[in-house]
């Protein structure tokens, strides 16, 4: 995920949205613009981390607990 801060002060941007999507996109995630400001996507770029963290965790937890339950290892 890449998180463009300052949304607000669009008059001193270095990077287009477009520049910020296409970068993202070649690193096989997404970009959203933030404000602090204003408060513009924070919520939303917290919420979508956490939803990453949750599904990469989920998957691990679960491929864990399929080797421990089709092998010898039993608690």
């Amino acid at each position: 995920m890449l998180v463009g801060n300052k949304a607000d002060l669009r008059h001193l941007r270095a990077v287009s949205p477009e520049d910020a999507a296409a970068f993202a996109q070649r690193h096989g995630t997404f970009s959203m613009e933030t404000s602090a400001l204003d408060a513009t996507n924070v919520e939303r770029a917290f919420a979508e981390v956490l939803r990453q963290i949750y599904h990469v965790m989920g998957h691990k937890f679960f491929t864990i607990s399929h080797c421990f339950t089709h092998s010898a290892w039993y608690l």
